[in-house]
């Protein structure tokens, strides 16, 4: 019979059997991250028998009522060199043993046959979700560390639904640019930053993590590696002995008929 186990218990080095993202998980949780609670089936070469699906069931009856989110965690997923993010399915606000079934079974065969863990979870009723780097993915800045927001599930945010709210966190927190109205205050942008760089010092490495806030409780969904960073490259500069002065005879602006007027004698009056 498959195995389903509390995402805490789970052996977070076996990434073969749990999955890369169940395992990054598994270790965040025991370490006192707010994750919400979940349980995980483990990634099986065959197809799932009855007797599977009704310990399915059985186990997730422990994160009690209301819905649900189920999601893969595949081997294959969420490494330094390759993310695959949105390539396997992802089924929100599941209720009931059958609505259960069917989303495990469409989550499993989204991995085209590789052998897929399945996280199930409890859902957060978000007040505002997301996604935030640890570091600038663009320039590799590690003094910036970049939030994007939408009101409500991030699966919005995923779908292209709804225009993030973008923030720049440094000391201070920029709102670079913005959706149709307002999701997170500074305070609360400065939250999440300071969550990406915690997980950051955690794995000793950036991280691309997803974030979830139900009023004042911020979750942690999930925590990657950020893929094809950028890296400044160091350039050596060698600083010649001597002195410098001021160079006092160039003129860097236009020579317009006023300014010659004005600084050249005998130039004549402006025409």
């Amino acid at each position: 019979m498959a195995t389903v186990e509390k995402l805490e218990n789970l052996d977070s080095s076996d990434c073969t059997r749990w999955g890369t993202k169940a395992a990054a998980l598994a270790r965040l949780v025991r370490r006192g991250y707010n994750i919400p609670s979940a349980v995980v089936l483990e990634a099986l070469p065959h197809e799932l028998t009855e007797e599977d699906f009704r310990n399915i069931a059985l186990t997730a009856a422990i994160l009690g009522a209301g819905p649900l989110a189920v999601r893969s965690s595949s081997a294959n997923e969420d490494r330094p060199e390759s993310a695959a993010a949105g390539r396997y399915l992802t089924t929100l606000h599941v209720l009931g043993d059958e609505n259960l079934r069917a989303a495990v079974s469409a989550c499993r065969m989204s991995a085209d046959g590789f052998p897929m863990a399945v996280i199930i979870q409890k859902q957060v009723p978000a007040t505002a979700a997301g996604v935030a780097f640890s570091v600038n993915p663009v320039t590799g800045d590690p003094g910036q560390a970049l939030v994007s927001a939408v009101q409500g599930l991030g699966d919005k945010l995923v779908s292209g639904e709804a225009t993030p709210e973008e923030w720049t966190v440094t000391a201070d927190p920029v709102r670079t640019t913005s959706g149709a109205v307002p999701v997170l205050s500074p305070a609360q942008a400065q939250r999440v930053a300071s969550l990406a760089r915690q997980t950051a010092r955690e794995f000793e490495a950036p991280q691309d993590i997803e974030w979830a806030l139900d009023e004042d409780d911020l979750f942690l969904l999930q925590a990657r590696p950020v893929t094809a960073l950028v890296r400044p490259v160091p350039l050596p500069v060698s600083v010649p002995s001597g002195y410098w002065h001021r160079e006092s005879v160039h003129w860097p602006l236009p020579r317009t008929p006023m300014t010659r007027h004005g600084f050249e004698p005998g130039a004549g009056t402006p025409q």
